[in-house]
């Protein structure tokens, strides 16, 4: 298993705190990832179906309240975690729904 930290390159930077990359090309057992608020909405991908509560998905978005669970991946994985700035879903959600009101 490799897991790397990054900077966000600077055209995202104003939005994105830290980048964390985990890749696991050898999961003979289930890789459990522990999730808890840490003050960053964080936007998780993973190349496999990844299981947190009884949700199964590639994609999930979480904000800073998010109460403690854990993602499950069973296969050979990718995981790729935006953290972002602690103010930034707001913006995110305003470039995506114009119409509505602030």
């Amino acid at each position: 298993m490799k897991s790397t930290y990054l900077h966000p390159a600077p055209r995202i930077a104003e939005y994105v705190q830290e980048l964390l990359i985990i890749e696991n090309f050898q999961v003979t057992t289930p890789f459990v990832l522990p999730l808890f608020a840490n003050g960053m909405p964080t936007l998780l991908f993973q190349t496999a179906k990844g299981q947190i509560g009884n949700s199964t998905n590639y994609l999930t978005l979480f904000g800073q309240t998010v109460f403690p669970d854990t993602l499950t991946i069973g296969e050979d994985f990718t995981l790729i975690a935006y953290f972002f700035k602690p103010y930034v879903l707001n913006s995110l959600f305003w470039c995506f729904c114009p119409g509505i009101d602030r």
